[in-house]
């Protein structure tokens, strides 16, 4: 088999796990090292229907399967050493699991690694470290997947994380949840407030219309301004707020520091709120919150992106609107959410936001938001 990679144009991200990731095979693993292939065989057979424990990678695999969709088709691949008769536990593992998974490869005892390539997968996990090395080597993308060693009951655990260059904060509660950087605003505005009473605090079109309210109940003046990262620092400084942030994760601290975005600075903010509560995680996850889409893209041609928002821009049709802000774009306020359309400042994109109430309200918002993208653009192929 060719060692390259080729990837069709198929759009489906394409997962491959070792069994022994997905399923705690360690006591089958120590019967093989120590009696041989017939015990390991033989041990395999006559435990076929009894179900093997989750392994290492189990919960990602779950949790990956959960995000398969139409918009977003995931596919995982199991890769295994054992045979396809000694297998037949693995998949009754599978099935009774209710794991999405119909694909696999079974190499009798030879390494996995070439059937990355085979199946064109994007990503190759394994609990086996040589296996790892071979496929990197081959030039494909894998990781060692291992278990944590964290104390996953302690009430007070919080996991972090920081971009490439460590200007932007990523926050992860204990049970998994996203803690997205508008509502990280919440809780550095509520702090920062009672420092600052009446101040103002400086935020992007991307952010939720939760942020506002949170603001102003909390005793500051919300203020929604362009988004990009040297707009919003320079926003900070022309008005003296004592905080500025943009969904990107750029969250601009003058109170205590220099108005300047720091990740680490940030994390360490935070680590100073959280560590007066007993369950972090259950105070991030009652920050208010709301059903919303990620960021969604139409490609223009170079330019044609300012054109199109500025003709939205001379005559809005969104008859169910509330209110539009054309600060960025165009931001469309409604009674239970928001649309946004605005030209991004580094590619030739629209980028498009929507957050509701409900997921009826965001297909509602949506279509209006079709019918004026349409209007100005009629071969746009839209995102939603």
């Amino acid at each position: 088999m060719d060692n390259k990679k080729l990837k069709s144009e198929n759009t489906k991200l394409v997962i491959a796990i070792s069994s022994r990731a997905l399923f705690n095979l360690d006591q089958s693993h120590k019967i093989f090292k120590e009696k041989g292939i017939e015990a390991y065989a033989k041990h395999q057979q006559e435990n076929e229907h009894v179900i093997l424990e989750p392994g290492v990678g189990f919960t990602l695999v779950k949790k990956l399967l959960k995000l398969n969709s139409k918009k977003t088709p995931i596919d995982v691949i199991l890769l295994s050493r054992n045979s396809a008769d000694t297998g037949l536990r693995i998949f009754n593992s599978i099935e009774h699991y209710d794991l999405n998974i119909s694909r696999a490869a079974f190499t009798r005892g030879e390494s996995t690694h070439p059937f990355v390539g085979a199946f064109e997968a994007d990503l190759f996990l394994s609990s086996n470290y040589n296996d790892v090395q071979k496929a990197l080597q081959s030039g494909y993308a894998a990781a060692s997947i291992v278990e944590s060693k964290s104390n996953n009951s302690h009430p007070s655990q919080l996991r972090i994380a920081f971009d490439g260059d460590a200007d932007r904060l990523g926050v992860v509660t204990k049970d998994g949840q996203v803690i997205f950087p508008d509502r990280q605003m919440m809780l550095f505005a509520k702090d920062v407030l009672t420092r600052h009473p009446n101040g103002q605090i400086i935020y992007d079109v991307k952010c939720t219309r939760n942020l506002a309210p949170w603001i102003e109940q909390h005793g500051g003046q919300a203020l929604m301004w362009k988004t990009g990262h040297s707009l919003v620092k320079a926003k900070l400084k022309e008005t003296g707020a004592p905080l500025a942030g943009e969904m990107s994760g750029h969250i601009f601290f003058k109170d205590r520091w220099f108005g300047f975005d720091d990740g680490l600075y940030t994390g360490a903010r935070l680590l100073e709120i959280l560590s007066k509560v007993a369950n972090p995680s259950e105070v991030l996850n009652a920050l208010p919150n709301a059903i919303c889409t990620p960021e969604l893209q139409l490609p223009c041609a170079e330019g044609e992106a300012f054109i199109l928002l500025d003709k939205i821009k001379a005559n809005p049709q969104f008859p169910s609107s509330q209110s539009i802000n054309t600060i960025d774009g165009v931001r469309v306020e409604y009674a239970d959410g928001f649309g946004l359309a605005r030209p991004s400042n580094t590619t030739p994109i629209v980028v498009l936001r929507f957050e509701a109430d409900s997921d009826e309200a965001i297909q509602r918002i949506q279509g209006e938001f079709k019918k004026a993208l349409l209007a100005v653009k009629p071969d746009a192929k839209l995102p939603f």
